[in-house]
């Protein structure tokens, strides 16, 4: 494995060749052609003008800039819909049309909502009133904020309910039947969960199910306060009185527009009815039935202190001053939540630089520019980072450089509600960039610390890790490459033997889930998407400290990481709109399916060691490996192919083998969508249904074989509908004559 991984990862080497300081101590995995670092899938000839290219390139993005640009974006707190969001756009805009970009507006009417009174209290054992406010710190002016939101989560109706208390640990289904198991039933109860685990409105669906009343989210410190470390100001982690705001939406149905699904909510366009998409008794429900409210550990203290009850199974402890117990009783809570409904206007920014070879193949990069406050790292330090790289790209621009093929950039509106933004543009253009998107980059919560991480489609994993290999990490004088294979050696990962994920190769790429906005292009247009950006212990979350101040004293002081990424999205759309031959790799799909397939049915065996599998299940699992090998073997024999036409400079074939690959991930899309999530039509991954963020692996399988109930049936349909798929993005590489 060690060497086949050295070999995979050789292609990126140092594009900066004699120009960047990393031209001194090469890559490790630089494959050396006549003394010089080769670039897949560029000529001779070609790879040589792409070396100078981003030698120019590397040198222009500045962690003062980024500095700046954060600065401005993060001044006000600036929620979806608000005049402040507004304001950000028409900058956003400015900036992208003094880089030389066309840029426009391009907005929608939305389903939002904004508390009007938010209250909640303990009226037995004794009364306490929940503070529901958010202490300022003498050295953050901009943490003593009156326009930050109160105590929210968007999405929530409102609801007045007062009943007795229910401690559920994270809130999973795992945890509730645990509770069954101690007798503790939840129904008409007010649920107390902690954050963490899986996306908040996960734990209001579960909740929901069980038939509680209403749910309270709180942030305890074991997860993300005093028991990671110091917390703020002192350091980075959450304090007592901070919150985590956000929405509760069943964006792992459908994201977007509650309103408008299946279509893009142009201002005046139709609408449903709200009650057409509320409550988990509602086929394709995608808002709560039941108020939920975030908590500080400040606040959810005395109510988690009041509870009797068992004390709770071993995994529930806290890190709060006091042993946990589950309850019911005899606290009792009242939650009141009102909330008002309006249709808005967001704003999406889109540039466009028109490619001039192909600009019909176009690559896509976005960030989200709102933010439930400051946004200090989500969303705007992905903001200030993709501004930089435009500026960056506007520098070649004066100077006489024009892509191949073409860049949009794209700045969202309305993902903290529910990925809004860029589904309804998706939504809009759903035609267009199923003939003309090449891959969309995704840049979210782009900068909390100095360790690179990345998730992407298989066919993409590799383009990654190339362009990881061609930049400086921050405050080090080695590749990002080289920082981050150390640090995945160093984790060990995965824990468990068996498939390591992605496309098999380390450092680990990743695969895609949810909760960002590369969602409607990967899982609903097959748009072949990658995710990037910088960690690191992040404990303000969603709260009013998530802001400048945080950014410069715990984030990225220096601002180097925010330059970083900065040059990583410069080189990579550089990558993508120059090469000859396209950088997506469908031979790693099909790899990952392999792998993805085998850990699935080890799963399966160990909790079911007794029952064996009948000829039928045999026969549909052999089916789909089968269809999984013909398309690696169509893969290799298209690279190979292509191989020689790079050779040759034969612009026939790369046209062909380009066409292919840029239509390849859409033959992977089920048109009827996943059982009951017809908006989710990739049917290699999709969010959770119990986890929301994280990705569910061949999700109609999974579902078949660890839903309940158990349906073999229904794994032998889908393990039919994915061979089919499987097989026809088989035949479309071992076409030979793909038009465009």
């Amino acid at each position: 494995m060690e060497l086949r991984t050295a070999t995979l990862l050789s292609l990126a080497a140092s594009a900066l060749a004699l120009a960047s300081p990393l031209a001194a101590t090469p890559s490790p995995t630089a494959i050396q052609e006549g003394g010089q670092a080769r670039l897949r899938g560029f000529s001779a000839r070609s790879a040589a003008d792409q070396r100078a290219l981003e030698a120019k390139v590397l040198e222009i993005p500045k962690a003062e800039q980024c500095r700046q640009f954060l600065r401005v974006l993060t001044e006000d707190p600036h929620p979806a819909g608000s005049e402040q969001g507004k304001v950000l756009a028409d900058y956003v805009r400015s900036r992208l049309l003094e880089y030389g970009f066309n840029a426009e507006l391009v907005s929608y009417e939305v389903l939002l909502n904004t508390p009007k009174k938010i209250e909640v209290t303990m009226v037995e054992p004794q009364e306490v009133k929940a503070k529901l406010k958010e202490a300022g710190h003498p050295w953050d002016k901009d943490s003593f904020t009156n326009a930050a939101l109160p105590h929210f989560h968007g999405y929530s109706p409102s609801g007045t309910v007062t009943a007795d208390l229910v401690y559920a640990n994270y809130g999973m289904p795992e945890d509730y039947e645990r509770l069954r198991e101690l007798g503790v039933d939840v129904r008409e109860k007010v649920v107390i969960v902690r954050y963490g685990k899986c996306y908040r409105g996960v734990k209001v669906r579960e909740a929901e199910e069980r038939r509680a009343k209403a749910v309270i989210i709180y942030s305890d410190p074991a997860d993300d306060g005093y028991v990671k470390g110091d917390v703020f100001p002192r350091g980075p982690w959450r304090p007592e009185s901070a919150v985590q705001r956000g929405s509760v939406g069943y964006m792992f149905i459908a994201p977007g527009d509650p309103l408008s699904p299946g279509w893009h909510s142009s201002k005046g366009s139709r609408r449903i009815e709200q009650a057409a998409v509320t409550g988990v008794g509602t086929p394709g429900a995608v808002l709560p039935g039941i108020p939920s409210v975030p908590l500080s550990y400040e606040d959810a203290k005395p109510l988690l202190e009041s509870l009797s009850g068992a004390n709770v199974p071993e995994g529930w402890q806290g890190g709060l001053p006091f042993a946990y117990h589950t309850g019911p009783g005899p606290a009792r809570v009242r939650v009141q939540v009102e909330v008002e409904w309006e249709n808005k206007l967001i704003h999406n920014v889109i540039a466009r630089w028109t490619g001039t070879q192909n600009p019909d193949e176009w690559i896509v990069v976005g960030n989200h520019r709102d933010a439930w406050v400051h946004g200090a790292v989500d969303p705007n330090s992905g903001t200030a980072s993709l501004l930089e790289a435009a500026r960056a790209l506007g520098k070649l621009k004066d100077q006489g450089f024009r892509p191949k093929r073409s860049i949009v950039f794209c700045s969202w509106d309305a993902e903290e509600y529910g990925l809004v933004g860029s589904t309804e543009w998706c939504e809009e253009l759903a035609a267009e960039l199923g003939k003309k998107a090449v891959a969309y980059v995704n840049v979210d919560s782009g900068v909390s610390g100095a360790n690179f991480h990345a998730s992407a489609a298989p066919s993409l994993a590799r383009i990654v890790r190339e362009v990881a290999a061609a930049v400086e990490a921050p405050r080090e004088r080695r590749s990002v490459l080289d920082v981050w294979s150390e640090r995945d050696r160093a984790r060990k990962a995965p824990a468990e033997p068996g498939y390591v994920g992605g496309d098999g190769e380390a450092p680990r790429v990743a695969d895609l889930g949810s909760g960002s906005d590369y969602t409607a292009f990967q899982h609903h247009l097959g748009v072949p998407s990658i995710d990037l950006g910088f960690g690191g212990p992040y404990g303000v979350y969603h709260s009013v400290l998530d802001d400048f101040f945080w950014m410069e004293r715990f984030g990225d002081p220096g601002f180097e990481s925010h330059r970083a990424l900065a040059r990583i999205l410069s080189v990579l759309l550089l990558r993508f709109s120059q090469a000859d031959l396209l950088p997506i790799r469908p031979s790693a799909t099909g790899t990952a399916i392999l792998g993805h397939l085998e850990d699935l049915l080890r799963k399966d065996a160990q909790a079911r060691p007794a029952e064996k599998p009948n000829e039928e299940r045999r026969k549909a699992v052999d089916d789909l490996k089968a269809a999984a090998q013909r398309l690696i073997s169509a893969a290799n024999a298209m690279e190979s192919d292509a191989e020689r036409a790079l050779e040759a400079a034969d612009a026939g074939v790369l046209d062909s083998v380009n066409s292919r690959l840029l239509r390849f991930e859409r033959e992977l899309l089920s048109k009827e969508g996943l059982l009951g999530r017809p908006f989710y039509r990739h049917l290699y991954a999709a969010p959770g249904l119990h986890a929301g963020y994280a990705a569910l692996m061949l999700p109609g399988l999974h579902e078949s074989l660890f839903e309940a109930p158990r349906d073999e049936a229904k794994f032998l349909a889908e393990a039919r509908r994915l061979t089919e798929r499987v097989a026809a993005a088989a035949e479309l590489l071992e076409s030979k004559g793909a038009a465009k």
